[in-house]
């Protein structure tokens, strides 16, 4: 029996602060979380699933986990696609605008600028990137599974306003439905 594990890789803050203003939306720091999700399926079956919001994502997640995912720029998978996600009322994120800026073949990494929607009420910049990792194969030969890695680097707007863990959670959350869809999958199925 396989296990999907959800452990805290490292936190990371640069400050800077400007002594004698009151302004606390002024010289805000800039975060990063890192944080990684341990997978059953194999790096090339994920990194198809991961990207495919046509075919795999209405299969993968549960009914009315997302209410609509429309792409209004582009093909929705290329860098430059701009694509707003819809989730379910009750989710701890109801809608984002995403703009893709990195899709890397060779190094399976896939990276996204908020552009709209809730998260931008509490920070003033956010990006997401993960990375596809494989593992190696055990002694027999046999799959091991991936590793994803996911960066989040923000910027609050406001000093109280809380650090983005229930979004890494979420997506934490979707990304280990996406993997259980996919790991007992075909490949031939998926791309």
């Amino acid at each position: 029996m396989l296990y999907i594990m959800i452990k805290p890789k490292s936190y990371s803050t640069s400050l800077s602060f400007s002594f004698g203003s009151n302004n606390n939306t002024k010289n805000m720091e800039r975060k990063k979380i890192e944080d990684e999700l341990d997978c059953k399926s194999n790096a090339n079956k994920i990194w198809a699933s991961l990207r495919d919001l046509y075919y795999v994502y209405p299969k993968a997640f549960p009914p009315g986990t997302y209410k609509s995912i429309d792409v209004l720029h582009g093909d929705g998978v290329h860098p430059g696609s701009i694509r707003v996600r819809t989730y379910k009322e009750g989710s701890p994120i109801t809608m984002f605008k995403e703009k893709i800026e990195v899709v890397d073949e060779e190094k399976k990494i896939f990276g996204f600028s908020i552009i709209g929607g809730d998260l931008l009420k509490d920070y003033k910049s956010f990006k997401m990137s993960i990375q596809v990792v494989p593992k190696d194969d055990d002694d027999d030969g046999n799959d091991q599974g991936s590793l994803l890695k996911m960066s989040c680097e923000y910027e609050k707007i406001a000093l109280h306003n809380p650090d983005p863990i229930h979004v890494k959670d979420f997506a934490f959350k979707l990304l280990k439905q996406l993997d259980d869809y996919t790991a007992p999958q075909l490949y031939d199925k998926i791309v």
